[in-house]
């Protein structure tokens, strides 16, 4: 029981997890109460031996089983790491000499070189660099040994590792720092002399271009510094004092951005100037001037006055001095101190604003006080003219505070002085307080007697300025004033008045201001009234207030004769085209005869566009001629197909009744698809525009819309059928009578000598069918020249006229032989043969035009062109194969001894081998001179009947989907073609009697709808208009109810606000809107208005969301 306490004491070491892996011995097994192991059982057993430093009992231990040596314990440590942790050295030697990992590491990323130098054993850690540890090895932390050494500052473990030669005292780690670099960053002043001693060079930089000495500036590492002069003092100091880094900083300059006044006391002591500069021209008195530390500033003084007065008049890059930097910063106490030093009080900046008008433009009263006792000139000026009263309301201060009363006497007379000075822009300080919304500054400066009345270089005065920024405030202030009548109609530089400049803005509280107090409606230079500027920004509340009180603005017109439904439009702002079109706009024509609509398709805004067509008036606006299109709907398809396609639906009406009842109609208006009546008397003549335009155009949409359709329904049913019915009516006749015609005569060219000129004559039934032929090709070679001339070449291309032309020219070479007396040739029937096929094939491409057969032609056709493509790319199989059987079996078969047939053969076999005629038969009589052609033979089955048949195969099969798909519109566009060639060649009169205007469908009354055609165009669902117009409705409700929500808030919001206003004045609060008026900020950046490139941006915004959405 002893020995199984004494166990269980050894075992309370061990982690959980040890214990539970531990085997425990029999003996202990038998007693119920000792369920624990023998310690010495245990793996970390060793671990613990070499923590304790009892060498005999780890020798012991290791010699039962030398294994052990390398057991890791839960921190992956090594007996190395624990030996070293402890400085045990005699296990260190022992585990070494006997085989242990060396440079092991554990999960900290650590070696036992790491573990000795963080412990302080300088013995251990030169008893792991004799065995050969590598001193190079980094852990987690980014630490190899010599930097591990140079941060913790040991100094006697930096010895032992200098020792060595392995060790480079000028080597960059990972961090792109040498071991000096490392000592400067810490202040390890004591490594950082061993370095120096042992060949470490301060004029290395690390990665980042910093030296040693700038690193233990900015570190503020004093101790470390000093040493670094110390070490240069004797060589040369004033080479370690002018290291640059890489913005051109000195040491010095390092010190000062490190705050520490110690580290820049030893650069003054060591000779460090103070006006050495860096890249932006700051010396050492700038930055300290610009933190306000005054200690620091004060030890320059002290410490190096010469340099000191240098640095206190040396300029920046803004050329700015040291002052204008304390300035800058309200550092009072710098200020004060800079002064006493003889600091320049009237120097000027890079915009010749003194250390005063630099304090006016920050609103920093304490620096301006300061120096304005220090006897600044209150009446300089920057370098636009502008004084310390500008520069102080437009940066927020109090004038008066600024130009204090102890320095000049009377403060009044001072700022009076300065009250109507005009900068280089032309402004005075009311205009500025105007333009930023200063109300306090404002009052100051009408009690001081400014001139309300001055302008600037634009001719704008101070109440222009209230009024474009909104400032209400400053408004009714300058119109309450004295001269307040005088200005309220003034105009400026572009004629512009208060009004025209409110409504341009959209101040609509000033505009409502402006009325009340009998502001005149004038108009400015280019004559465009303040409804013109609001609708051109598309202000709606500002429209609206205008037209309620001045409603004979509506129509008026500018110099370029537009109206404001114009520019709204040009400028592309629905609401507002909207709100004068309910106002009952005139639509007028602008002196370059467009219409506001023909802006809005020049423009291409598509949200104006959709609005103007959801208008109740939009009749009256597709009724209007465009300048630019001839119709607007025209621009519409070239344009802004979308929107065509919102106008197609607004031209379809559906009735009342339930979508599935038998009297429910569909009625069609065609009024917009038809062309305008031309009474020029032109002879080319352009019918079907509309439809034209979307073909050119490739609007598949609006080719597919149920309107376009029906209209080509109608114009089919009037007379598309009827003259389609009777061409093919006479072509089938002439194709017969050619057929009947060559049939007949095929003897005669088999005996060409019995034939007679007379008895051909004689012939009636020959002399009649030719007659018939020959007048019926002469007639259409006629008709395909006059459509040449009118439709120039495009004609031409078309594949329909040039087989027709082909199919005439060979039926009068094959059939004038035989009128006149003429010789026979084979070329004639050769021609006669291509006639007879041409005819039968042209037969089938007549088809195309009716409704039930065209769509089985057209995918017809479409699958032969994509076979004929891809037997022109596999060609070169087929001349091959064709020429290697022709090489191979010339002498053997019939159909190989020439070329062309055996290519023709090759050709021919993809559809039938015939491989016991043309090969097994020779096979069997070994006949066959050139054994080759059976691998030839093998590859052509392998490549021509499966691969090349299953790829047509695919092709064709793969396409009858997309054909599918495109027939119809391909129909649609061919019906086109030709309802435009019919209605060239039909008179006006009887065209005028076809077209109708509208057009009703009924698609449940089977009875009246009388094409299948019309069923097709119909929607599947009879729910869908119904379905549409709900859907709408409710979006349109909902959208106006929240409307009214937020108006009804906003209203709120504003009496809310109106009321908090008066409960402030009557319990004499002062708030922030009694010093600052409302209105639109001024964005000023050196010297430039950015407001309106805010506007810009926001205009841009504006445009590429447009076009996301579109």
């Amino acid at each position: 029981m002893s020995r199984l306490r004494s166990a269980m004491k050894a075992v309370n070491f061990l982690s959980p997890k040890t214990k539970k892996c531990i085997p425990v011995p029999e003996k202990a097994k038998e007693n119920e109460e000792s369920q624990v192991c023998m310690m010495n059982a245990s793996p970390y057993y060793i671990c613990k031996l070499a923590s304790k430093g009892d060498l005999t009992s780890f020798e012991k231990y290791f010699n039962k089983n030398p294994d052990r040596l390398h057991t890791r314990n839960t921190k992956r440590q090594t007996v190395l790491h624990l030996a070293a942790e402890k400085g045990h050295e005699d296990i260190l030697l022992f585990s070494l000499a006997n085989g242990a990992e060396i440079d092991a590491e554990d999960n900290k990323g650590c070696t036992p070189l790491h573990v000795a130098i963080m412990n302080r054993f300088p013995k251990c850690v030169n008893i792991l660099l004799k065995y050969g540890c590598n001193p190079h090895i980094y852990n987690l932390q980014e630490q190899n040994a010599i930097q591990l050494a140079c941060e913790l500052d040991f100094d006697d473990v930096l010895l032992v590792l200098l020792k060595y030669k392995s060790i480079d005292v000028n080597a960059w780690n990972k961090d792109g720092n040498t071991p000096l670099h490392c000592t400067a960053s810490k202040d390890s002043y004591k490594c950082a002399k061993i370095l120096l001693e042992n060949g470490s060079l301060l004029c290395q930089t690390c990665e980042i271009g910093f030296y040693p000495i700038h690193t233990a500036a900015l570190s503020g590492s004093a101790k470390t510094l000093n040493v670094f002069f110390e070490f240069d003092q004797g060589k040369d100091l004033s080479r370690a004092l002018s290291y640059v880094d890489k913005d051109n900083n000195v040491p010095l300059h390092s010190a000062v951005r490190s705050g520490s006044l110690e580290v820049v006391r030893v650069c003054l002591e060591a000779g460090s100037r103070i006006d050495l500069k860096q890249d932006d021209l700051y010396n050492p008195l700038h930055l300290a001037s610009a933190q306000g530390n005054l200690d620091m500033v004060s030890l320059m003084s002290e410490l190096q006055e010469e340099s000191f007065m240098k640095a206190l008049r040396q300029k920046d890059i803004l050329e700015m001095t040291p002052l204008h930097r304390a300035t800058l910063f309200n550092h009072g106490h710098i200020i004060e101190f800079l002064i006493s030093k003889g600091a320049d009080l009237e120097i000027g900046d890079i915009y010749q604003r003194t250390p005063l008008l630099l304090a006016a433009s920050k609103g920093s009263h304490e620096a301006g006080n300061l120096l304005c006792r220090a006897g600044a000139n209150p009446l300089a000026k920057d370098v636009n003219s502008r004084n310390v009263l500008h520069l102080a309301i437009k940066g927020g201060a109090v004038a008066s505070k600024m130009v204090c009363s102890e320095s000049y006497g009377n403060v009044h007379v001072t700022i009076k002085q300065l009250t109507n000075e005009k900068d280089a822009f032309g402004c005075t300080a009311l205009h500025y307080a105007s333009q930023e919304g200063r109300l306090a500054a404002l009052n100051d400066l009408l009690r001081s007697g400014a001139s309300i009345n001055s302008k600037n270089n634009d001719r704008a005065s101070p109440f222009h300025f209230a009024v474009r920024y909104g400032r209400y405030k400053s408004c009714c202030k300058l119109l309450d004033s004295i001269q307040g009548k005088n200005i309220l109609n003034e105009t400026d530089g572009k004629g512009m008045s208060a009004m025209h400049i409110a409504a341009e803005n959209g101040h609509v509280k000033i505009l409502d201001l402006l009325i009340t107090r009998g502001a005149v409606v004038s108009k400015d230079n280019r004559n465009n009234s303040p409804l013109h500027h609001a609708a051109a920004n598309g202000y709606t509340k500002s429209i609206t207030l205008l037209l309620n009180v001045h409603c004979y603005l509506m129509n008026a017109t500018n110099v370029d004769g537009e109206t404001a439904l114009h520019l709204s439009a040009k400028n592309g702002h629905t609401t507002a085209v909207c709100l004068l079109l309910s106002c009952k706009a005139k639509i007028l024509k602008d002196r370059k005869k467009m219409t506001f609509y023909d802006h809005i398709l020049e423009m291409k805004s598509f949200e104006v566009a959709q609005a103007v067509i959801e208008h109740q008036r939009w009749e009256e606006i597709m009724a209007q001629p465009s300048e630019i299109y001839g119709q607007t709907i025209v621009g519409l398809v070239r344009e802004l197909p979308d929107v065509c396609l919102s106008l197609m639906d607004r031209c379809t009406t559906p009735s009342k009744e339930d979508p599935k009842c038998k009297k429910f109609s569909i009625e069609y208006n065609f009024k917009y698809l038809q062309s305008p009546e031309d009474d020029s008397g032109d002879f080319e003549r352009k019918p079907m525009t509309i439809l034209n335009e979307m073909v050119k155009y490739g609007r598949v949409d609006c080719l597919c819309h149920p309107l376009t359709i029906n209209y080509l329904s109608m114009k089919w049913m009037a007379y598309g059928l009827p003259i389609s019915l009777t061409s093919y009516f006479f072509y089938i006749i002439y194709m017969v009578s050619l057929s009947i015609f060559a049939l007949t005569n095929k003897q005669i060219e088999k005996n060409s000598t019995s034939f007679s000129y007379e008895t051909f004559h004689h012939n009636h039934q020959n002399y009649f069918l030719s007659t018939i032929i020959v007048a019926y090709s002469l007639i259409n070679i006629v008709r395909a020249i006059v459509q040449l001339i009118q439709q120039r070449l495009n004609h031409l291309f078309e594949g329909s006229v040039v087989l027709e032309l082909f199919l005439h020219v060979f039926t009068l070479i094959f059939i004038c032989p035989f009128l006149i007396d003429t010789k026979f040739d084979s070329f004639q029937w050769e021609a006669g043969i291509f006639a007879i096929f041409i005819a039968w094939f042209n037969s089938l491409l007549y088809l195309q035009r009716f409704e039930s057969t065209g769509i089985y032609v057209v995918m017809f056709l479409e699958i032969l062109f994509t076979l004929l493509k891809v037997l022109v790319v596999f060609f070169s199989l087929f001349i091959a194969f064709g020429l290697a059987f022709y090489l191979s079996m010339s002498s053997q078969s019939e159909a190989y001894e020439q070329i062309f047939p055996s290519v023709l053969k090759s050709l021919m076999m993809m559809l039938e081998l015939d491989y016991s005629t043309t090969f097994h038969t020779l096979f069997l009589n070994n006949t066959i001179d050139y054994k080759s052609v059976y691998v030839i033979l093998i590859l052509y089955v392998i490549l021509m009947p499966f691969l090349l048949m299953n790829l047509l195969i695919g092709l064709a099969v793969g396409d009858i989907e997309s054909i599918q798909k495109n027939a119809g519109l391909k129909r649609l566009t061919m019906q086109v073609t030709s309802h435009t060639a019919i209605e060239r060649m039909l008179p006006k009169r009887l065209l005028r009697r076809f077209n109708k205007e509208t057009y009703t469908v009924f698609p449940n009354d089977q009875g009246k709808c009388s094409s299948s055609i019309m069923k097709q165009s119909q929607p599947s669902n009879n729910d869908k208009f119904q379905n549409i117009e709900i859907s709408a409705d409710k979006i349109d409700w909902e959208m106006r109810k929240q409307n009214q929500r937020l108006k009804s808030i906003q209203s709120m919001m504003e009496s809310q606000q109106e009321m908090i206003r008066m409960i402030t004045q009557k319990m004499e609060i002062c708030s922030e809107d009694d010093f600052v008026d409302e209105g639109e900020n001024f964005t000023e950046c050196m010297g430039n208005d950015l407001s309106n490139g805010e506007n810009q941006v926001k205009r841009w915004k504006s445009f590429v969301e447009k076009k996301v959405k579109k």
